[in-house]
């Protein structure tokens, strides 16, 4: 007799997921409770290296100039020149989200229809990756049961989206559990002996390396959302590495357990109340609503200069006010638009 499964009708947008009105918790951002220091010393060096690489090819290509442009006069004048050149740690992070996009579109493609991609099509550093996930394909030749499966917890209030659920051999998977003592582990093993094939929870990362605090917690939140809903648990769970030089893709077998994932969604539910209890943040939400409020009631645009009396605002600088329609502008809230003016964002377009 078939499971028969449950699917809540959670409205799922890049941004966040929401179940009868109600925003859920995402599982990549509650993953992102760990990992803090491998995140923290990972992304000062790649920050740092971003920096003066920039730095280097703005001054270089003046210099090579043949209007001898001159160089930047200050540091913030270089900053700007970097920024004009799309030359930031922002502006290579969101590179990195496109060529994603492009890696996990090939591997959905892939899993759905069995069409495999002409690398002709794709320039590096995306053909690596695309390369690297065939090569890994070949290698273990999976048997796709799922792709981009979208998982909610009513119980627990969190939602997200991994790539594929599949079977693979068992006896493949064994040496990547080398050492390994989680119930994982064991299963795979097991298997492995019967001559079987494992039920596999596997997302893509398109990243320089795993991290095991953050990337396996949010493995074992995908499966236990699955299991909630009606979904056969899997046998194990992995993280599909891909890599820039087309050398097959890494799979990463996690050893993380349900319980990690639910300690890590309390902490940040505590982290969140700390947070939001700060009369700081009680005062910068406020400003922040009315901003939304007016964008909504002024949809032509708003400057922030005409902003600054405003008794609601408590005193705010135009610059102040410019920098918060900034912060919404980055969460889709509002738009720049010309002449100086703030427009409603795309997020509070569809609302």
């Amino acid at each position: 007799m078939a499971t028969t499964i449950n699917r809540p009708e959670t409205e799922f947008t890049p941004h966040e997921y929401t179940l009868k009105g109600e925003k859920l918790y995402g599982i990549s951002t509650v993953s992102h409770v760990g990992g803090a220091e491998d995140d923290f010393g990972v992304g000062s060096a790649w920050g740092f290296r971003i920096g003066y690489e920039g730095a280097w090819d703005v001054i270089a290509k003046r210099l090579e100039s043949d209007f001898g442009e001159p160089l930047p006069p200050t540091k913030d004048a270089l900053r700007e020149a970097l920024k004009d050149a799309k030359l930031t740690p922002w502006d290579t992070r969101d590179e990195a989200a496109e060529r994603g996009t492009w890696v996990h579109d090939v591997l959905e493609e892939l899993a759905q229809h069995g069409d495999v991609p002409d690398l002709d099509r794709y320039v590096n550093p995306v053909r690596g990756h695309v390369l690297s996930i065939l090569r890994w394909y070949t290698i273990y030749q999976p048997l796709f049961v799922a792709t981009e499966v979208q998982v909610t917890s009513e119980a627990h209030h969190f939602a997200g989206r991994y790539d594929i659920r599949c079977l693979m051999k068992a006896s493949q998977l064994v040496p990547l559990f080398d050492k390994h003592t989680s119930p994982q582990a064991e299963r795979i093993r097991t298997l492995a002996e019967l001559d079987d094939k494992a039920l596999s929870l596997v997302d893509l990362k398109t990243s320089k390396k795993v991290i095991p605090t953050k990337h396996f917690v949010q493995l074992s939140g995908y499966d236990l959302a699955g299991v909630e809903m009606g979904f056969d648990p899997t046998d194990a769970q992995f993280i599909l590495l891909s890599h820039e030089d087309g050398s097959p893709a890494t799979l990463a077998a996690s050893w993380s357990q349900p319980g990690d994932f639910l300690a890590y969604l309390e902490a940040l539910k505590v982290m969140r109340r700390i947070k939001d209890e700060d009369p700081e943040n009680r005062l910068k939400r406020n400003h922040e609503d009315w901003l939304i409020a007016l964008l909504k009631a002024n949809p032509k645009g708003l400057r922030s200069r005409d902003l600054v009396d405003d008794p609601k605002l408590d005193g705010m600088t135009s610059k102040e006010i410019g920098s918060m329609f900034g912060s919404l502008a980055r969460r889709d809230l509002a738009a720049k638009g010309k002449y100086g003016l703030w427009l409603p964002g795309r997020r509070l377009a569809r609302a």
